[in-house]
């Protein structure tokens, strides 16, 4: 029997694709997982119920095998050149038990584009997943198109296009999902999805698998209610500055306060201002499976994270997208996706102070 093949980068896709397989009701799923967060198998058993196979691609970010004696990161031209020989391995073994359909989020990323081109020469359907806020706020990616100077120097990010002679094939994207090999395009709100996927098949993520993924990967609820918690953007100097000011106007309530870091965060900013008060949530979890049931909260971020298109449909929470004051430009589509949910979207630091003992009389 033909396999569904899934290719993700965080949890976010994870709980998608797992969304997704349970709503085609295939039996054979495989998912491709490139470990672009700190990934432990431990805690994703529960995938074995949607997954009859799974492969993890290492990353030098999260990885502890690719560690050298002294922790220090291993060369990243080796790591590159090893994850080439485990992409050949991996598609010829996929490709032996055949390929239905191919479910993608980052069309951008070279390898994945490599794992496509592999895994769809017996002629496999290739849809392409949401990827958050990117399939409904009209931001451009920057170009990538490899140059000369990136094979001279040898640059990691040449390696794939030498190993697999794909110099003539990368395809050059400006947004997510919008590849011309795409068919398919799998969203939770169609009615928001950015002009560029009008020539795609729209096709919706109901709410119902999202929902039943999100119960089956939870073992243990977080009890977490009737506290804030800031889902924080990666590090710039704007976000250190505006996270701090916000966190100056909550300490006064007796509520506690948690912060999540993006999966890919290094620089763990906030942690100066960790004490009994202040506590930190894992970045190796989904905010979904976190808050799963949850009530009371009120959530404070930029308002461009996912959690702000999918926390509603599973909890009972109140939501401040702070994208003003940290001087984001949103367009005017994902504005109306957010007034739709009921979010709150403050000019100031002043006006989110008054919003915030609205809902606390």
């Amino acid at each position: 029997m033909k396999s569904n093949v899934f290719i993700a980068h965080t949890p976010y896709h994870i709980l998608l694709s797992s969304s997704v397989a349970l709503q085609k009701n295939k039996k054979e799923n495989i998912l491709i997982l490139f470990k672009h967060f700190n990934y432990r198998e431990e805690e994703y058993k529960w995938l074995d119920k949607y997954f009859s196979q799974i492969y993890i691609i290492p990353s030098s970010q999260f990885d502890e095998r690719v560690l050298a004696n002294d922790g220090t990161k291993i060369n990243e031209r080796k790591l590159t050149l090893d994850n080439c020989k485990l992409i050949r391995n991996i598609t010829n073994d996929v490709l032996n038990k055949g390929v239905e359909e191919i479910f993608i989020f980052n069309d951008t990323f070279i390898m994945v584009q490599i794992l496509v081109d592999r895994l769809s020469k017996n002629g496999a359907t290739i849809s392409a997943i949401e990827d958050g806020g990117a399939a409904y706020v009209d931001t451009i990616l920057p170009k990538k198109k490899l140059e000369a100077k990136d094979y001279l120097l040898l640059r990691p990010v040449a390696i794939p296009a030498m190993y697999f002679n794909f110099y003539n094939k990368y395809e050059e994207i400006a947004v997510y999902g919008t590849s011309k090999k795409v068919s398919n395009y799998y969203v939770l709100y169609p009615k928001y999805v950015r002009e560029e996927f009008k020539f795609k098949n729209i096709i919706q993520i109901k709410r119902q698998y999202f929902k039943e993924v999100i119960d089956s990967s939870t073992k243990d609820k977080s009890n977490i209610n009737y506290s804030y918690i800031l889902t924080l953007e990666t590090y710039s100097e704007k976000a250190y500055n505006s996270y701090k000011e916000i966190i100056k106007n909550l300490r006064d309530d007796n509520k506690k306060i948690y912060l999540k870091y993006h999966p890919r965060e290094e620089n763990f900013y906030l942690n100066e201002m960790i004490d009994e008060n202040i506590k930190i949530l894992p970045s190796n979890k989904a905010l979904e499976e976190i808050l799963v049931g949850s009530k009371g909260n009120i959530i404070i971020g930029s308002g461009l994270s996912t959690i702000y298109l999918t926390v509603p449909v599973i909890s009972d929470n109140k939501y401040f997208a702070m994208y003003k004051l940290m001087n984001m430009n949103v367009n005017k589509k994902y504005i109306e996706i957010l007034k739709d949910l009921g979010v709150k979207m403050p000019n100031s630091i002043l006006e989110f102070t008054d919003e915030l003992n609205k809902i606390k009389v």
